[in-house]
Order: structure tokens, then sequence, then C-alpha cells
């Protein structure tokens, strides 16, 4: 049976999203791990008050982006958002080769860049039915954009490893600039595919707008459940993959370029992983979506929990990559639950409902990534970074089983 995938990139407008996409993505992933390695060696523990500033800029624009962002054409808007990204990854580059980099630079950086980030990522979601077409190719249209951020954290860390001898870390922020330019011309040459036929209905009054989606999840205890689950696991993923394995390798290994390569080296492996899992996720609707989704969630924390015992504890050589399996182990169970909610959430509701929720989710998410790393300065310094990122996975885990208990019907049938 041929994969879904196929079909869509034979598909021109979706080939040319899914083009611009990917590298973004990959740049964005480059700039994700330049900046914690640029704040860890800027301010220690205290880099984790880096991310945690720019969730809270996605939580403020993601609560006050309908009230101007609905009345927009949404191609050009996210146009606009991807050349005005390229300025802002730009700034700190050119600030470090000239007056020198300090953590306000980043901070307000990472600040800036979020906001954006909560702009365009909702126009993108919002646009997949009317990309898909029918309701048949929703799910395999999600995992093919999904698969460009899972993509990027597998090659993302690899590349930066390669390049950690040759390349300063500051220029990981200038081939982002360059990746956001290059998904801006793929969007020029999308056409209108993305944009609504009709003019969208939206409520009147500017606060409706603003808890449009708190008003549509209030009224669906289903989604509820589901936004619940994945804002607490994704608090859990924040601290313990994208801060916890830079911070576990820089206090127990080493720092510098050596340390870099060991980073690469996991979140490559969790990124390869992931990938593989979106992959076989993408091609299967199945039978028992909610039992499907949480044992997914069990996986991720029980190979994310196991990474620091298997990283610290056996002998070299032996240590690193069985800390890498554990990473895989942790990366496969991410797509199986994140797919088929996103194909719940786009087949569920629609229009001005659909982006309510999706921009409710991101500022949910952005909250609890924000929460988890403040928490991390704090969990870092006093209990260390072994016990924080098992700590991380655990909890993930017990999410995970709690769904698995409370088996929604309405979901598995």
């Amino acid at each position: 049976m041929r994969h879904p995938f196929i079909d869509l990139l034979r598909d021109g407008p979706v080939r040319t999203l899914w083009v611009g996409l990917a590298t973004s993505a990959l740049g964005s992933q480059l700039y994700g791990i330049g900046i914690v390695w640029l704040a860890i060696d800027i301010a220690g523990t205290d880099a984790g008050f880096v991310p945690a500033a720019g969730q809270a800029a996605v939580v403020l624009m993601s609560l006050t982006a309908g009230l101007f962002v609905d009345r927009l054409p949404p191609r050009a808007t996210m146009i606009a958002t991807d050349l005005a990204r390229a300025v802002v990854t730009l700034t700190p580059v050119v600030l470090a080769l000239t007056v020198g980099l300090t953590m306000p630079v980043l901070v307000l950086s990472v600040v800036v860049l979020s906001a954006l980030h909560s702009i365009f990522d909702p126009l993108l979601y919002a646009g997949v039915p009317r990309l898909a077409r029918t309701p048949e190719r929703i799910q395999a249209t999600n995992g093919l954009i999904d698969a460009t951020v899972r993509l990027s954290r597998f090659a993302a860390p690899v590349l930066a490893g390669a390049l950690a001898p040759v390349l300063p870390v500051i220029h990981l922020l200038t081939l982002n600039a360059l990746s956001f330019l290059a998904s801006a011309a793929a969007l020029f040459r999308l056409g209108n595919a993305l944009d609504p036929v009709a003019p969208v209905a939206l409520p009147a009054s500017p606060i409706a707008r603003m808890l449009h989606g708190f008003g549509v999840v209030r009224r669906d205890r289903l989604m509820r459940r589901i936004l619940a689950a994945n804002t607490l696991a994704v608090m859990a993923w924040a601290l313990g993959v994208t801060l916890g394995i830079p911070m576990l390798v820089a206090e127990h290994r080493s720092e510098g370029a050596g340390g870099l390569v060991a980073v690469g080296l996991l979140l490559g492996a969790y990124g390869g992983a992931d990938l593989l899992s979106n992959l076989i996720v993408s091609a299967r609707r199945p039978r028992r979506p909610w039992t499907f989704m949480h044992a997914g969630y069990v996986g991720m924390g029980i190979g994310l929990a196991l990474l620091p015992p298997a990283l610290l504890l056996p002998p070299e050589p032996f240590a690193l990559p069985l800390a890498m399996l554990a990473a895989a182990v942790a990366g496969f169970g991410g797509p199986i639950f994140f797919l088929p909610m996103s194909t719940l959430v786009q087949t569920r509701f629609a229009g001005i409902d659909l982006a309510g929720v999706l921009r409710l989710r991101i500022s949910l998410i952005a909250g609890s990534m924000m929460l988890g790393s403040a928490a991390g300065t704090w969990l870092f310094a006093g209990i260390g970074s072994a016990a924080t990122v098992t700590g991380c996975g655990a909890l993930i885990a017990a999410v995970g089983l709690s769904g698995l208990i409370w088996r929604e019907r309405e979901v598995d049938g």
C-alpha cells in the first residue's frame, strides 16, 4: 500500500508549502539549539529564563491575536510574519559581531520571535482542511506538515553537531533567518490555497473574539480532557527534552564543541524516532484513537525517565548509545498522541471555532512550557539535571496512564 505522503507531495500546492515549512522548521530547530547553548554559556542554570520569556510572549499573543489576525488574509499575514521573523533572528547575530551578545538581547529576540510564531502556526493549521480539500486527507496532511517539524528534530541536532567544530554557534541563528526567507518565498508561490473562499463571520465584541476558544472548549468535555493531557505532557517535555538534555550533558559530561556533539546525538536520536513514528501513524487510522493516543505518552515518559540513568550509570563507551536508545523510545511516542489529536480537533470544529481552539491550545501549551522552563531554573540548581529529566518522564507517563484508565468511549467507540 502506497504511503499517503506520496500522493500529497504530487499535489502542487501541498508540495510547495511543504518545501517552505521543511526549510523553516530546520532553521527553527537550529535556532533553538543555538539559543539554549548561548544562554547556558552566558547565564548557566538561569538559561531557563530564556525559553520561559518566549512562552510568556506566546501566551499573550495567542490570547490577543484574535483581535486583529482573523480580519487579515491568512497567506499575506503568514508571509509578513516570515519576513519579520528573519529580521528578528538576525538582530542578535549583528549585535554579537559588533558590540557583543548579552542575556537581555537573547531574551528580547526570543520574546518577539515567539510572538510571531504564535501568529503563524494557528493560521497554518486552520488552513489544513482547505489545503487537504477532503476529510480523508486531513490526517495525512497533518502528518506531512508535522513531519517537517519532526524531520528537523532529527536533522538539526545532527547538523548542529557536525557544524560545531567549524561554525560559531551564533551562526545557527543566521541559518534560521535564511530559512524564514525561503518559507516566505514558498508561501508567495502557493497562491490562495490557504485562504478561505468566503469571509469568516467574527464575534462583534473584541472580548468575545479574545475568549472565543475558551467558550468553545468550555462546552466540550472531551476537548477539555485532551487539552489538559496535552498541556501537562508538553510542560514536562519542554523541561525534560528541550532544556533538560542540553543541561544534563553540560552538567555531567562536557561543555564546548564536544558537549554540543553529544547533545546533537541525543536530540538526533529523539528526532529520528519522532519522524519514524510520524511516518507510521500518518498512514493509519487507529481503531481506538483515545487508547492509542495515551499509550504514546506512556512510551514517551518511560523513555525520557530512563535517559539519565542510561547516560550516567553504564561505563564508557556504552553510556551514550544507551542514552540515545532511551531518547529514541521517548521520541517515538510523540506523534502517537499528536496526530490523532490534531485530526480530532480539525474534524470536530470549523471556521472561527477551529481558529479559537487552536489559539487556546497554543496559549495553554506556551503557558505550561513557560512554567516548566522557569521551574527548571530552580530544579536544575536544587535537585540536578538527572533527577529533573527523570521526573519529567515520570509525569508524562502518568498523564498517559490516567488516559488509559479513563477510557473515552465517544472517541474509541
